[in-house]
């Protein structure tokens, strides 16, 4: 074993879990939309007018945040 055995390889680093915050991210979007969509409708409780848009929120910066990190490679 040389000198270097415990430098990470070359190149950029990925991040693990990548793909799943980006998922989850969207998803958020999508499911407040959903939600907001099918309270406006009349077709479940007034209560998914107020969630529906906090899920929309949340994905939005959960979904900067994740750049964020991912630029600095966390």
């Amino acid at each position: 074993m040389g000198d270097d055995a415990d430098r990470p390889p070359e190149g950029e680093p990925k991040a693990p879990f990548t793909a799943g915050r980006t998922i989850s991210a969207w998803g958020a979007v999508i499911g407040g939309l959903i939600a907001t969509f099918r309270g406006a409708t009349g077709d479940l409780g007034p209560v998914f007018l107020i969630g529906g848009p906090v899920l929309v929120v949340l994905g939005v910066v959960a979904f900067v945040v994740f750049r964020w990190m991912a630029r600095r490679g966390l």
